[in-house]
């Protein structure tokens, strides 16, 4: 018996008593076998924590980690659900296959981030996630799928202008809920961070042909710091407008689309 056996079995008493242990957790993730079996994900458990691997609409393979106390992260959706946002996934995943530039914009853990340039080994990827514990995910799993030399990494926010300003996590919605206003106040605790901003039109990004913005509610005031780069480079952006997320910003969905149509935009709801 090996040292790692000793240590486990200790609380199991006999040798027999441990491996019929063993038996019964292999029994009890039955239900999450066959959970799995409904959808292009499988799910890998190691010493260092979860993995989810999953085969993208554009046929490719991306592993993501998986924090079982992240119930709205990508890699959690798709365990639960067997796919992360259907339609749209494919639509941006199909996008980046054509691009050569693409800023995802509330990166979050970086499905799309990665996704893009597992599907376009060409394409250039600027990730912006200002949460800096979910930065950590976003960089591993950057790392885990080999794109490192593709996708560039920003732990900050990008807003009308530039400082530090409070963020919110929710207890409950987690990492995909968080934003600069309390969104979900009905779900009590929550995480407060302090994190940077900055203008897109600061950072002197040039030929980007794609945007994903999901900012979670600061989606106008993202455009408005940006607006340089989406006169000159007119890229196509996939953008969520929800008015119940807007609001407490004091914007509304229709103030994009009226920033925007002047420039030549055309808006297709999704």
């Amino acid at each position: 018996m090996n040292t790692n056996e000793n240590n486990v079995r200790g609380s199991h008493g006999s040798r027999e008593d441990y491996w019929e242990a063993v038996r019964q957790n292999l029994i009890s993730l039955e239900p999450l076998r066959n959970l799995l079996a409904q959808s292009h994900s499988n799910l890998i458990v190691s010493g260092n924590g979860y993995s989810l691997r999953y085969e993208t609409p554009t046929g490719k393979s991306m592993t993501l980690v998986l924090n079982e106390q992240d119930t709205r992260s990508a890699s959690f959706t798709i365990l639960a659900e067997g796919s992360y946002e259907g339609f749209l996934e494919t639509l941006i995943l199909k996008l980046a296959g054509g691009s050569s530039t693409f800023l995802d914009i509330g990166a979050n853990a970086g499905f799309y981030s990665v996704g893009s340039a597992l599907t376009n080994t060409n394409l250039k990827v600027h990730a912006f996630e200002p949460n800096p514990n979910v930065a950590r995910d976003l960089r591993d799993n950057v790392s885990k799928n080999l794109v490192s030399e593709n996708v560039q990494i920003h732990n900050f926010g990008l807003s009308d202008s530039e400082g530090k300003a409070d963020f919110f996590v929710p207890a409950f919605t987690g990492t995909g809920g968080g934003s600069l206003r309390d969104l979900h106040p009905e779900e009590g605790r929550l995480e407060n961070l302090v994190v940077d901003l900055k203008t897109l039109d600061s950072l002197g990004i040039e030929g980007v042909d794609l945007v994903k913005l999901d900012v979670e509610g600061n989606e106008l005031s993202t455009i408005q710091g940006g607006l340089g780069l989406f006169q000159s480079s007119k890229p196509t952006l996939v953008v969520e407008l929800l008015r119940k997320w807007m609001s407490p910003f004091g914007h509304k969905p229709q103030d994009v689309i009226q920033l925007l149509v002047p420039l030549g935009y055309k808006c297709l709801a999704v």
